[in-house]
């Protein structure tokens, strides 16, 4: 009889604690509901101000496995991916994605870890370039590490075959490292001005970690960064939007400094 009264007791524990889940779930589905469709009607909205091609998706479409190919990411075996935006300023088409990149900790181990949570960026300059330059934060670096010992087994990176292009600036020096397999046409792309923009970037995200590749015809840029600048706040806050079209607007200007930066170049001119 009390092995019977045990029993009893624990699916009663069971049953109350699964009905909490529910209520807790059923009571947040329609905070969730609606903060989902205040993103879908104000940030399209927001992106519709820098031209009528920009487009602003809650479902990413990036493919995020270039990042990785270039170097500037370490490889990942799944993705999780959301806020998507695309659209188009001097030529160029511009892709950007909040991204949650995994791997396995170990080989046949099926727990996995985040080896890259922030943003990635694809500027396509409907150019290629002769070569393969990757830029990469040093304190990044760690992930480069990490990537390789959990991953030599399954696809190790290449980004090691490449050259190390030294430069005379001191502070860049020691601020990243470069890598090509053309050392005159990184030379060319890596102008003050143009690292100079990409420092402001770093800054538009809060002194994060930002890497950048040329890889085929495409400008890749990494940032890594925690927090989600597209997430909206607390329902029970006056959703002024406000913060969030700073940022926008900061970020994208930047973006587009760089793009004519490149299209300056005689190399990069669609």
């Amino acid at each position: 009889m009390d092995d019977y009264d045990g029993l009893a007791a624990l699916i009663a524990v069971f049953a109350i604690f699964g009905a909490i889940l529910f209520l807790w779930h059923w009571a947040l589905s329609p905070i969730t509901g609606y903060k989902s469709s205040i993103k879908e009607e104000v940030y399209p909205n927001i992106f519709s101000y820098f031209g009528t091609e920009f487009i602003y998706k809650r479902k990413s479409l990036m493919e995020a496995e270039i990042f990785s190919n270039a170097g500037i990411v370490p490889r990942f075996i799944t993705k999780k991916c959301e806020d998507y935006i695309k659209g188009r300023y001097n030529g160029a088409l511009i892709e950007l994605t909040e991204a949650q990149l995994l791997t396995f900790r170990r080989r046949y181990d099926l727990r996995s870890q985040t080896v890259f949570r922030g943003y990635l960026i694809r500027l396509n300059m409907k150019k290629k370039f002769s070569g393969h330059t990757a830029v990469r934060n040093r304190k990044g670096l760690i992930y480069k590490i990490y990537s390789w010992i959990h991953t030599i087994h399954w696809a190790p990176t290449k980004i090691s075959e490449l050259d190390k292009v030294r430069f005379e600036d001191p502070v860049f020096q020691k601020k990243f490292e470069v890598r090509s397999s053309d050392q005159v046409e990184a030379r060319y792309l890596l102008t003050p001005t143009f690292m100079k923009r990409l420092i402001d970037l770093e800054h538009c995200f809060g002194e994060k970690t930002v890497s950048c590749a040329f890889y085929d015809n495409d400008l890749l840029i990494s940032v890594k960064y925690k927090s989600n600048k597209f997430e909206v706040g607390s329902v029970f806050n006056a959703m002024t939007f406000v913060e969030e079209s700073k940022f926008i607007l900061e970020e994208m200007n930047t973006i587009f400094s760089i793009i004519d930066i490149l299209q300056e170049n005689e190399k990069t001119v669609v």
